[in-house]
């Protein structure tokens, strides 16, 4: 039975393999190994007169460890498993026996699970024995397969209250595991390895267990839940339930800790390099990455019911002034995540201000633009490469790139003074005449909305 159930899921992945979403994840798969790869060869030299004396065995083993704390995250926002046996297998039927031992080894082979492994197996054969470098391999292959398995436990049940046991496991799991790795008792390398690789074994075998004795179901429950009527805080949380229940922007959120860690990085810089103001050009991509992904896509997410919307019929104005302001709102968010950097680098406050007042005066507004370039989008879409409803046009590369591009040059070409009375000038002139903007924005959409509408439709 388990052999019918391998057979079945390979037969699926070949009828649902595409060479473009291949090519896609393979080129930006080996961009990253390769850059990490180059990297640690240009670096290698200096890593050696700086770590000589550094225990790598332990270093890996720490940075094992921490990966997998972010590894969790990830998987649990991408990661989509066949959990639960469908319908189809239970008329056969299949024992439930087949179906866990199914679960673990489409878990061994799932891209999530050896991800991460390939590039520390990598720098691992780079810096220790081949022999050590195994063991270590081992140890990163189980700590990803222990992260999938307690994912998979977690999606297996669709209540947060039977998940808190299985985050709760974890989170004790992880915890041992970090004090394993730090080696208080300073074990020697083949003893660290293998009880490094019993303690992820022995916390397989439980979380595969306990998995087990879940019972999860695919049937939808029905309930009667409170209509709470079209409040104006109702309204403004339907501009952000499609974002934050559609799995295509969940990557969102884990791009804005990237970026954030970027600036944090370049503010580091800053500080070394005697505080230089156009060290900060890149600074605009944390600020400003929440607000342009959402108003880029605020139509095509709106497009797939936008008609039923008009029979109302609505208002266009009003709909892009609630847009705007929910994009206002967001670069409060990432700004408040940047703030702290004034008091760890330096990093003036004038220049976060005006920036910020930028985006929010010149470079929103400009993206509202996108209103007219906007293609309808799959929510539900489960790929990040799948762009269906994205729209490649010169016109929205364009704007994109402007709205990109022009604050980077300015902070790099302009004295700190004039470019915090520029970026401040523009933004409240742009917060100021933002109503007549918008409504003007409006009216064009409105008369020509049959044109629009149709592009919702392709």
């Amino acid at each position: 039975m388990l052999k019918l159930l391998i057979n079945h899921w390979l037969l699926q992945k070949k009828r649902n393999f595409k060479w473009k979403n291949f090519f896609l994840f393979t080129y930006f798969y080996v961009l990253i190994l390769g850059s990490l790869t180059v990297g640690a060869i240009v670096a290698q030299e200096e890593l050696h007169q700086m770590l000589g004396g550094v225990d790598w065995t332990m270093v890996l083993a720490v940075a094992g460890v921490a990966v997998a704390g972010f590894d969790l995250v990830m998987k649990y926002f991408f990661k989509d498993d066949p959990v639960l046996m469908p319908a189809y297998f239970k008329t056969r039927p299949v024992d439930d026996a087949s179906w866990h031992w199914f679960v673990v080894i489409s878990n061994v082979f799932d891209i999530f699970t050896i991800g991460w492994v390939v590039p520390l197996v990598i720098i691992a054969f780079s810096l220790l024995s081949p022999w050590v470098a195994m063991g270590y391999g081992a140890i990163f292959l189980l700590l990803s397969l222990t992260n999938s398995m307690f994912i998979s436990a977690m999606h297996k049940v669709n209540r947060w209250v039977d998940r808190l046991p299985t985050l709760a496991m974890w989170i004790i799991y992880w915890v041992v595991s970090a004090a394993y790795a730090v080696n208080f008792f300073a074990l020697p390398v083949l003893p660290f390895v293998l009880g490094f690789c019993g303690l992820a074994a022995v916390a397989l075998v439980t979380i595969t267990k306990y998995m087990t004795t879940l019972r999860g179901y695919n049937e939808s429950k029905s309930h009667t839940e409170r209509v709470k009527g079209n409040s104006l805080s109702t309204l403004y949380a339907l501009e952000f339930r499609p974002f934050l229940r559609s799995p295509r922007f969940r990557f969102l959120w884990i791009l804005l800790l990237l970026l954030a860690a970027s600036n944090y990085m370049h503010g580091s810089t800053y500080a070394e390099n005697g505080q230089d103001i156009s060290l900060l050009d890149n600074f605009i991509f944390g600020i400003i990455i929440l607000p342009i992904v959402y108003l880029q896509n605020t139509l095509s997410v709106i497009g797939n019911y936008i008609e039923g919307m008009w029979t109302r019929p609505f208002d266009v104005a009003q709909l892009f002034r609630r847009q705007y302001y929910c994009s206002v709102l967001l670069a409060i968010v990432s700004t408040a995540i940047v703030l702290p950097t004034h008091f760890i680098f330096g990093i003036p406050l004038a220049f976060i201000g005006s920036l910020f007042l930028l985006i929010v005066g010149f470079c929103n507004l400009l993206m509202m633009l996108y209103v007219f370039l906007a293609k309808r989008m799959d929510l539900f879409d489960k790929s990040m490469f799948n762009q269906q409803g994205a729209n490649f046009s010169a016109q929205a590369f364009g704007l994109t790139f402007a709205v990109l591009l022009l604050p980077m040059v300015l902070i790099a070409f302009l004295d700190a003074t004039i470019l915090y009375w520029l970026f401040t000038g523009v933004g409240l002139l742009g917060v100021a005449l933002h109503r007549p903007i918008l409504a003007a924005i409006a009216k064009h959409y409105e008369k020509n909305r049959h044109k629009y509408f149709e592009t919702y439709r392709k």
